[in-house]
């Protein structure tokens, strides 16, 4: 799983694997560990839920937990579209924009990249 936090957004992708065990398992996570003791590290989360209307996000401690309902979640692994988006007020007129996107194979092979278990790009990259 990738995340890209950039201003007031948050973007999940996923490869292959990971959606399928995220519709197996209802989630998954994935640590980054950003200084010496075990204590610090950033924890990611991606989580399915019956009562959810609309993807939020959370953040508590050191977790950022991305919350689907669980039907829009098995549409969005099992169809052909790449991305769901969802606009989250956070307060004072400010909004949290979420993405969850496939993660697609890229046109361009870079140095240390995997790409094996990405998306098949529309694009032709894979």
């Amino acid at each position: 799983m990738k995340l890209r936090i950039r201003g007031n957004s948050v973007r999940f992708r996923l490869q292959q694997a990971e959606v399928r065990c995220l519709l197996e398992r209802g989630h998954i996570e994935e640590h980054t560990r950003l200084g010496a003791s075990p204590e610090q590290r950033l924890t990611y989360r991606v989580e399915l839920s019956d009562e959810a209307r609309t993807p939020s996000v959370s953040f508590c401690g050191s977790r950022i937990s991305l919350t689907l309902p669980r039907p829009a979640a098995r549409m969005w692994a099992e169809g052909d579209g790449l991305a769901l988006e969802e606009a989250q007020p956070i307060g004072e007129g400010d909004i949290l924009r979420i993405l969850l996107e496939k993660d697609l194979s890229c046109l361009v092979h870079r140095l240390g990249e995997d790409d094996a278990d990405a998306f098949p790009n529309p694009q032709g990259g894979g």
